[in-house]
């Protein structure tokens, strides 16, 4: 009566089937595709999780009307306008298996979500996710080339892993740190799959010119701040504050030396790639919130850093001292240091004391207020019941 599908069957069989295919920016790439038969292959797989599909949108903003990519032979040798497919599904398969391998995490969604991957969208030079999946723009000329080389599509990935963990929002200093992790861990996996090559910059293989978009360890070459409020900082765009933190993960990755912004000088001994990177995921995943800011991340990232390498560990001294070089906190205090501050010393009438802990690379606390009564929180509150002085 309404017209409505009540059930459809695929009679289609598939089989996933390995192949090197030639891919725009990372040459010959080992992908699976989806063979139907001997002459007819689709860009699309289903090992890893739920799947991943490749489709191309053919310069429309219109996902259900987007079209399948395919070949009539294993080697993929198809126009250029649907070959950046071929790095979209590279570049997919590449983040599902570094998060996989690395921290146990099956898809975006930690439980296998299908992956959908879109290409010539309407609009060119653009890369972003949303609920559809990822999308890449098309190509209108030659200086405008569509951005699905692997850090862009890695980034776009760790988008993905943002809105099942900490959902960080897209304003704010909360849309810096946003973006600033899909850089860092757009970078972390083309180190992965290209150890030689790789390099700590976004988007360089995207432009004719061989510019990139950002230089994670040299902000400044693209007006970008390396400092918490210094030079370049902008209040109006979240990647002209998101390279601070890109600044960060530098320095904890390979080290440096010099003076801030601020005028603080620093020192950082690099700790390399894989620590900073399980520091920044757990960070990520387990600590921060929506409205998470640059402080914020100073703590979680610290914290990450403790719960993974322990109290005092080079890496949790490494991880504080590079956010003092980037302008957010203080320095490193080595050692443990026991210190309390009591904003109210006097009642007049039954009510509760709330010290503050000012105690440094501590794991374990314990107060005694005087009448009897302890805690071991780090941050307790007490009633006294009774009038007296108390100790």
């Amino acid at each position: 009566m309404t017209g409505n599908y009540l059930f459809e069957e695929d009679r289609l069989q598939h089989i996933d089937h390995p192949v090197n295919a030639p891919s725009v920016y990372n040459g010959t790439v080992p992908i699976i595709c989806d063979s139907v038969n001997s002459t007819l292959f689709y860009l699309r797989e289903t090992g890893r999780g739920g799947g991943i599909e490749i489709r191309n949108m053919n310069s429309t903003v219109n996902y259900t009307n987007a079209t399948d990519i395919t070949s009539n032979s294993s080697s993929w040798n198809v126009v250029p306008a649907l070959q950046h497919g071929i790095d979209v599904l590279f570049g997919l398969e590449s983040s599902y298996d570094y998060f996989l391998q690395q921290f146990g995490r099956n898809s975006i969604d930690n439980a296998g979500l299908k992956l959908n991957g879109f290409i010539n969208y309407s609009s060119s030079g653009v890369s972003f996710f949303n609920t559809n999946g990822f999308v890449f723009g098309k190509q209108v000329d030659s200086t405008v080339l569509p951005a699905t080389s692997l850090e862009i599509v890695a980034h776009e990935y760790t988008h993905g892993i943002n809105l099942y963990t900490a959902n960080l929002g897209t304003i704010g200093e909360q849309g810096a740190l946003n973006e600033s992790f899909s850089d860092i861990f757009g970078v972390v996996i083309d180190h992965a799959i290209n150890p030689t090559t790789a390099n700590y910059l976004i988007g360089e293989k995207c432009t004719s010119n061989g510019k990139a978009f950002r230089d994670m360890a040299q902000p400044y070459q693209y007006l970008m701040p390396n400092t918490y409020l210094g030079t370049y900082w902008n209040t109006t765009t979240t990647t002209g504050r998101g390279s601070v933190q890109n600044y960060w993960f530098y320095l904890l990755a390979e080290g440096g030396s010099g003076i801030n912004d601020l005028g603080n000088s620093y020192h950082i001994k690099k700790i390399g790639m894989a620590d900073a990177a399980a520091i920044a995921y757990r960070a990520l995943t387990l600590y921060l919130t929506p409205t998470a800011t640059f402080n914020n991340a100073r703590t979680a990232t610290i914290q990450a850093a403790i719960d993974l390498f322990g109290t005092c560990s080079n890496q949790e001294e490494e991880v504080t001292k590079a956010w003092y070089a980037v302008g957010v906190g203080t320095n490193y205090t080595g050692g443990v240091f026991a210190a309390a501050l009591f904003p109210t010393t006097v009642l007049c009438s039954n009510g509760s004391i709330n010290p503050v802990n000012l105690s440094m690379n501590a794991t374990s606390y314990e107060w005694d207020f005087g009448d009897g009564n302890v805690s071991t929180v780090a941050n307790p509150s007490h009633t006294y019941s009774s009038t007296g002085n108390y100790t």
